[in-house]
């Protein structure tokens, strides 16, 4: 909404806010995927928690699945924009990953990979970002973007909210470097633009 300078007053009725569920839910989350989405709300103006879902056909019955929360179209622009990020890189690990000769997924490789390559989009969303803010003429943008979060606390505090802060670890081996490295340079095929943002 502060990309568009819309006012909460300036709306029509107040606007729908929504939670959705994104992912499967983990037994332990992976690190990559929760500073992802912890940037991804930022981007969209909305937040991210993660709370306790069934895993189906799993040993353990529950796990931990993120959900977007905020107004409703920052909350549909988030969750289509990190489920194509995850994709993505998913998609860009596992060509590594084969083109690296593994048989079997190594998942410190893996890991260290998906890492450098989220490390290198969030650079990249960040200065989207700024450029946003940059571009923002009204004085009233950013006090909507303040408006709009202080509801979103509000419409979501009836239950435990657990925000997801960003976490980063150092690869272990040489091979994890490697592997983080060769992330940072591939995050360039994926595509991000100030327009996902709604």
């Amino acid at each position: 909404m502060d990309a568009h300078q819309i006012l909460m007053d300036g709306l029509a009725g107040k606007p729908t806010a929504a939670s959705l569920p994104v992912d499967k839910a983990y037994r332990f989350m992976p690190t990559w995927k929760r500073v992802l989405a912890t940037s991804v709300a930022k981007f969209n103006d909305c937040a991210v928690s993660s709370h306790v879902d069934k895993r189906h056909g799993q040993k353990f019955k529950y796990g931990k699945r993120l959900m977007f929360q905020g107004m409703n179209s920052d909350v549909q622009v988030a969750a289509v924009m990190y489920e194509y990020l995850a994709d993505s890189i998913d998609a860009c690990c596992a060509k590594y990953i084969a083109e690296m000769g593994f048989t079997k997924y190594p998942a410190k490789i893996g890991n260290a990979y998906k890492k450098g390559m989220v490390s290198e989009v969030l650079s990249r969303m960040n200065s989207l970002q700024v450029d946003r803010e940059n571009h923002l003429h009204r004085v009233d943008g950013s006090r909507a973007i303040t408006m709009k979060l202080g509801s979103i606390m509000t419409d979501f505090t009836t239950g435990p909210v657990t925000t997801i802060s960003a976490l980063d670890k150092i690869p272990e081996s040489h091979e994890a470097v490697v592997a983080n490295r060769r992330g940072r340079i591939d995050a360039a095929t994926v595509t991000i633009d100030s327009t996902m943002a709604v």
